[in-house]
C-alpha cells in the first residue's frame, strides 16, 4: 500500500506547479517547437547586424549578460567566441560562434544586438539566457531496481547542464532497461523541479506494472510447418532453468521485431513470397492458471498469413560455352519442382560462379531472371557469361606487421605467372588461419594495367601470438599441482628488435610445481626448415616426481627429444623423433618398499626412436563440433642403454554436432596399446601402461587403476596391453559457458605374475559431468567424476574433482 501510495504521490508532484514535465519524444517530433540547440544559427541574430554582411568592421566593446542561471561565467562565453574586443568581426564569424555556444550544452537561447560607433567600428551586445545545472534526482515508484542502478544507466550526470533531449534519451534508454527484465506495460516521465538559483532537480516517475514472463509461443494461421520447427527459429522462449544463462523467457521489443523478421525470411525462402507477419497483430495472451504474486505469466501468438508456396516450373540455362550447358545443369542446386527459395536459387548462381573459378575464370558473370508463369510458378533463367581466363601477375601483402612476407607466402599454393584458381585460394586462405597467426584472412583479386592478368591481394589480420596459461588440478585429498608456461607461436629467435616475433617459429618454457612434481620444460619448433615443408624442433625437460601411492621415492627425468614431422599425404602428418633421457630413483627404502620397486633403483639410460602418424580434420581445436582425429605411435627402445623394449599406441576421436540449437556434441574417442620388453629384458616399471586422470579415466586418480603389489602399500604395478574409450555430450549454454556429461571406461592388462597380487583384473568405468567457461581467450575446465565400475585391485572412492585454465596476452 505503501509504494503504491508513493507512485501516484510522484506523479501528482510531477504534474504540479513545482515540476516542469518535460515532453516525450514523439511530442517533440510532432510539436513545432524545437530545441534551441537545432536552430540555425541566422534564425537567432538580430537585423542590427546586417551591416556586418559586407566584411569585417573593428569590434571596439563587447557587452556579455547572463540570465536564468549562474552555471556559467562570462569568462567561459569568451572562450567559445571566435574573436574578441580589437578584431574585426564579420557575420560568419558571429554565426559561427553562436553555433559553438549552442553545442556546449549551456545555452538555452542566444540573443545578439549591434550598435555602430562609426563607418569602421561598433560595440556588439551579447544577451544568454544560460541552462541550470543539475542538483540530483528523485526517482518515485522505483521498486525492482535501485537508484543507484537508474543513474548508472543514463547519460544525465549531477553539476551537467540541463539538456532536454538528452533526457528524452534517457527515457528510452530506461524503457528498454526495464523491458529487457519483462515489464513490457512500464510507463517512465520526467520533469524538472528549481531548488536553488541556476540548480534544477530531475524528478522520475515510473510505473512498473508486472513483469511478463513467457510461458509458451504459438501461432495462429501455421498449416506449412510444425509450431516446433518455427519456435526453434525464435529468440522469443518459454521461460525455463536456462533462463538464468541465456536471459530468455522475457518480452522484448528488441527480440519480437528481430523474430519477425526471422520467420519471414524462413517462409519466403522455403516459397512462400507472399507471407505475411504484422507486429501489430502479435497478440498476448495471459494465462490465469500459472499467475503468480509478482510476475504475470503470458502466451505469445504469432500471426502469420502464409499465402501460397510458389515452385519453380523450369530451370533454364544460358551460357557462351554450350558444351558446358549439362555440366551446370547437374552440378546446381535447383531443380523443377522445388520451392521458388530466393536463398537456392543465389546459392545455385554462387556453385555456377564456384564451376568457373575453379578452372580460372574468375569474373564469370551470373545472372538469375525469375519470370511468373501463372499458378504460382516461376522460370528461373541462369545467363552466364564465361569472360576471359586471368593469370596472376603478383602478389602483395597488407596487414603483416610482425610475420615477415615468407612465412605468409610459404603457405600458398600459387604463384606469379599461375591462373586464377578459386579452389586454391580457399585452401590458402583456410592453411593461413590454422597457422594460428591471424585473426582473419582474405585473398582477393585486384585489377592490374596488364591485359588477361591480376594482382593477388593477401590482406591478414594479426592476432595476439604470445600466450602465458596457467593449470592446476585438485583431488579429493587436496592434492594440488600448479603450472606457468609463457609461450610465442610467431617466435624469430633472430630478431630481438622486433620482440622475438615473425618468424613463425614456436617457443615455450614452462615450470610446475606441487605437492609430489616438480618439472621445467623447454620447447622449440621451426615449421619450415630451410624454407622446405618439414617441421624441425625438439624438447627439453627436466622433472622430479612422486607418482606411485606411498610417496616415499621419487623418479628424475632428464632428457631431450628431438624431431622431424612432414605432411605425408592429404591430412596425414608424420614424425619421426628420437628421445633420450637418464632415469632415476631417488631415495628407494629397500625395507618398506616394494621388491618391485627396490629392483628398478638407481639410474639408467632410455634411447629410444619413434614414429608417429596423425590426421586431424577437427574444425577447431578448443570445441570440436565435427570431424576426426585420429594417431599410431611406434618406439624402438634400445639403441644403447640397457633399457629394451618395443610400444605401440593407437587413438581415434569423433565429433558429432548432434543439433545447432545450443550448440549440441557428442564425442566419442579411445585409446588402445600395447608394450613388451625384448631381448630377454623386461619392461621397466616407470616405462610400462597406466590409466587413470583426467585424460582418461576421469574418476580414478593419476595412475591408479590397473594391478596392485601384494604389499602393504599396494604398489602400482602398470601393465602391458590397455584401452579406454570416453564419451561426452556437451550442450553450450551461453557463448562463453557449457555443460558436458561423461562416461569413461577402459582396462589395464598385467605384464606377468611376478610381484602381482592374486587377483584377477577387469574394467574400470566412471562417469560425472562437467563444465566448460571460455574466459580471456581459453576455457577453463572443471569436471567431478564418480567411480561407478572398478575391477579386483581398485577400491571406489570419492569423487575426484580436477580443473584447468589458460590465458592469453
Amino acid at each position: 500500500m505503501k509504494k503504491s501510495k508513493a507512485v501516484v504521490l510522484g506523479a501528482m508532484f510531477l504534474c504540479s506547479a513545482c515540476f516542469c514535465t518535460l515532453p516525450t519524444q514523439a511530442d517533440v517530433a510532432s510539436s513545432s517547437v524545437s530545441d534551441p540547440a537545432l536552430k540555425s544559427s541566422s534564425e537567432s541574430l538580430d537585423p542590427s547586424l546586417d551591416f556586418l554582411k559586407n566584411g569585417g568592421v573593428l569590434l571596439r566593446k563587447l557587452q556579455i549578460t547572463l540570465h536564468q542561471a549562474e552555471s556559467i561565467s562570462t569568462a567561459y562565453v569568451r572562450s567559445r567566441l571566435n574573436f574578441k574586443e580589437g578584431d574585426e568581426v564579420s557575420l560568419k564569424e558571429i554565426q559561427l560562434s553562436t553555433k559553438q555556444l549552442y553545442e556546449s550544452g549551456w545555452v538555452e537561447n542566444c540573443r545578439w544586438h549591434a550598435t555602430p560607433i562609426d563607418e569602421k567600428s561598433f560595440d556588439l551586445a551579447l544577451d544568454l539566457d544560460v541552462c541550470p545545472k543539475v542538483s540530483g534526482f528523485k526517482f518515485y515508484g522505483v521498486n525492482f531496481f535501485s537508484e543507484n542502478t537508474l543513474i548508472a544507466e543514463m547519460k544525465t550526470r549531477i553539476h551537467q547542464p540541463v539538456n532536454v533531449r538528452q533526457l528524452m534519451a534517457d527515457r528510452i534508454r530506461l524503457l528498454e532497461l526495464y523491458r529487457s527484465k519483462g515489464f513490457f506495460d512500464v510507463q517512465i516521465s520526467m520533469g524538472t523541479r528549481t531548488t536553488q538559483p541556476g540548480y534544477q532537480e530531475i524528478g522520475i516517475s515510473i510505473k512498473e506494472y508486472v513483469r511478463r514472463k513467457i510461458c509458451g509461443v504459438f501461432f495462429e494461421g501455421v498449416k506449412a510447418f510444425k509450431p516446433d520447427q518455427l519456435r526453434s527459429l525464435l529468440q522469443t522462449k518459454s521461460w525455463s532453468l536456462l533462463s538464468i544463462f541465456n536471459k530468455s523467457g522475457r518480452i522484448e521489443e528488441k527480440k519480437l521485431q528481430q523474430d519477425i523478421e526471422t520467420l519471414r525470411n524462413f517462409y519466403i525462402n522455403a516459397g512462400y513470397l507472399d507471407v505475411v507477419i504484422d507486429r501489430n497483430k502479435i497478440r498476448l495472451v495471459k494465462n490465469e492458471k500459472a499467475k503468480t504474486i509478482n510476475e504475470d505469466h503470458w502466451r505469445v501468438c504469432f500471426c502469420i498469413q502464409e499465402g501460397p508456396c510458389y515452385r519453380i516450373r523450369n530451370v533454364l540455362i544460358s551460357s557462351d560455352q554450350e558444351k558446358d550447358k549439362e555440366v551446370l545443369r547437374q552440378v546446381i542446386s535447383l531443380k523443377s519442382g522445388d520451392a521458388a527459395s530466393p536463398e537456392k536459387i543465389e546459392a545455385s548462381c554462387e556453385i555456377i560462379r564456384e564451376f568457373y573459378g575453379y578452372k580460372g575464370y574468375i569474373a564469370a558473370d551470373i545472372d538469375a531472371k525469375r519470370t511468373y508463369v501463372g499458378d504460382h510458378q516461376l522460370d528461373v533463367h541462369f545467363t552466364v557469361k564465361r569472360n576471359q581466363q586471368y593469370r596472376i601477375h603478383s602478389i602483395y601483402l597488407t596487414g603483416n606487421y610482425y610475420s615477415q612476407s615468407r612465412v605468409i607466402l610459404r603457405e600458398l599454393n600459387l604463384a606469379p605467372g599461375d591462373v586464377f584458381n578459386l579452389y586454391r585460394m580457399k585452401r590458402a586462405e583456410a592453411r593461413l588461419q590454422n597457422t594460428g597467426f591471424f585473426q582473419s584472412v582474405l585473398l582477393k583479386p585486384e585489377d592490374c594495367d596488364r591485359p588477361g592478368e591480376k594482382d593477388l591481394k593477401i590482406a591478414v589480420e594479426e592476432r595476439k601470438t604470445g600466450s602465458i596459461s596457467f593449470t592446476g588440478s585438485v583431488d579429493k585429498v587436496n592434492k594440488f599441482v600448479f603450472g606457468v608456461a609463457l609461450g610465442q607461436n610467431n617466435f624469430d629467435y633472430k630478431n630481438s628488435k622486433n620482440h622475438f616475433r615473425g618468424a613463425g617459429q614456436k617457443f615455450q618454457v614452462g615450470t610446475s610445481i606441487g605437492k609430489y612434481t616438480r618439472s621445467v620444460d623447454l620447447s622449440f619448433e621451426e615449421p619450415w626448415l630451410y624454407d622446405r615443408e618439414l617441421r624441425f624442433g625438439f624438447n627439453t625437460f627436466c622433472s622430479i616426481s612422486k607418482l606411485e601411492g606411498n610417496k616415499r621415492y621419487k623418479q628424475r627425468r632428464i632428457g631431450i627429444e628431438p624431431y622431424l614431422s612432414k605432411r605425408l599425404f592429404e591430412q596425414v602428418v608424420g614424425k619421426l623423433y628420437y628421445h633420450i633421457e637418464h632415469f632415476k630413483m631417488i631415495g628407494v627404502n629397500e625395507k618398506t618398499e616394494a621388491q618391485a620397486v627396490v629392483d628398478e633403483q638407481g639410474g639408467r639410460v632410455i634411447s629410444k626412436i619413434g614414429f608417429l602418424m596423425e590426421r586431424d580434420t577437427r574444425d577447431q581445436f578448443i570445441h570440436p563440433t565435427t570431424g576426426t582425429y585420429m594417431s599410431w605411435d611406434n618406439q624402438v627402445a634400445g639403441l644403447g642403454g640397457a633399457t629394451k623394449y618395443f610400444r605401440t599406441r593407437a587413438s581415434a576421436a569423433g565429433w558429432l554436432l548432434v543439433c545447432p540449437k545450443f550448440e549440441q556434441v557428442f564425442m566419442v574417442g579411445g585409446r588402445v596399446g600395447y608394450v613388451k620388453g625384448w631381448h630377454g629384458r623386461q619392461v621397466p616399471l616407470f616405462e610400462r601402461e597406466y590409466l587413470g586422470g583426467p585424460d582418461d579415466l576421469r574418476g580414478f586418480d593419476y595412475r591408479e587403476v590397473g594391478p596392485k603389489a601384494f604389499d602393504k602399500l599396494d604398489t602400482n604395478l602398470g601393465g602391458k596391453a590397455f584401452w579406454f574409450v570416453k564419451s561426452e555430450y556437451s550442450v553450450k549454454l551461453h557463448n562463453i559457458f557449457r555443460v558436458i556429461g561423461f562416461f569413461d571406461i577402459g582396462s589395464l592388462t598385467k605384464i606377468s605374475d611376478k610381484y602381482v597380487a592374486p587377483k584377477s583384473g577387469g574394467t574400470n568405468a566412471d562417469a560425472g559431468f562437467g563444465f566448460r567457461i571460455d574466459a580471456l581467450g581459453s576455457p577453463l575446465r572443471v569436471d567431478f567424476a564418480f567411480p561407478v565400475k572398478t575391477d579386483a585391485y581398485n577400491r571406489k572412492k570419492a569423487p575426484y574433482i580436477s580443473y584447468s585454465f589458460g590465458t592469453s596476452f
